[in-house]
């Protein structure tokens, strides 16, 4: 039986898409593009965002306008791996306020649970789950059904997960486990080398676990 979901730019393009997305999520999306050598302005309208504008723009866009510049970004750049390397280019500040909470935290638990808690104020389509596996702390996302992920997003959310976790425990963090729902990649090194574990593709979620020691 084929998997009915689509995980390709184009069909999450053509997916009807309702809410709103905080507009400096958008700041990602720019340093990647200037990480590949790409005009940012190119692709990104100024009335949309601009680096360093603050009130003049607009703190929260359309979903449907924010997929499209995924959808964009994704095609202009052509490289597989493009949501592991947006997640390197977030800044806590992507995040608003919450993204200060998190860091302030004072154990991951603490800030996934935030994470959690506030997510939907980032992305309306997307919900964060927190859940115990094993006696481990399992972290999923979950994307309202009116919604289509594509690749490079689900690369994106898991890998700027551990990013901040990272910011905040220490760059020798590593999960325990990662499992997208992704198909797999041609070579998933890039993969492996970001997460610092083999992940585990195909899987039934977007998640990934962390150790309860840690």
């Amino acid at each position: 039986m084929t998997d009915p979901r689509p995980h390709s730019a184009e069909a999450s393009a053509t997916a009807p898409q309702r809410g709103t997305v905080f507009a400096p999520l958008v700041g990602m999306l720019w340093r990647t593009l200037e990480f590949y050598g790409i005009p940012p302005q190119e692709i990104i309208p100024r009335e949309i965002y601009r680096p360093g504008v603050g009130s003049g723009s607009p703190r929260r866009i359309s979903l449907a306008d924010y997929f499209q510049l995924l959808v964009q970004v994704a095609e202009r750049v052509e490289d597989p791996a493009v949501g592991l390397r947006s997640a390197e280019m977030l800044h806590p500040s992507h995040l608003g306020a919450l993204g200060h909470a998190f860091m302030a935290s004072t154990t991951l638990r603490e800030a996934i649970e935030r994470g959690a808690r506030y997510n939907r104020m980032l992305a309306e389509n997307v919900r964060m789950e927190v859940a115990e596996e094993a006696g481990n702390l399992k972290v999923s996302y979950i994307t309202d059904d009116s919604s289509r992920v594509t690749d490079p997003q689900a690369d994106a959310q898991l890998a700027s997960l551990l990013s901040l976790c990272r910011l905040n425990f220490g760059s020798r963090l590593k999960p325990l486990a990662v499992r997208m729902r992704r198909s797999p990649p041609e070579d998933p090194t890039p993969w492996t080398e970001v997460f610092g574990v083999p992940v585990e593709f195909a899987a039934e979620e977007n998640c990934l676990v962390l150790g309860r020691q840690d």
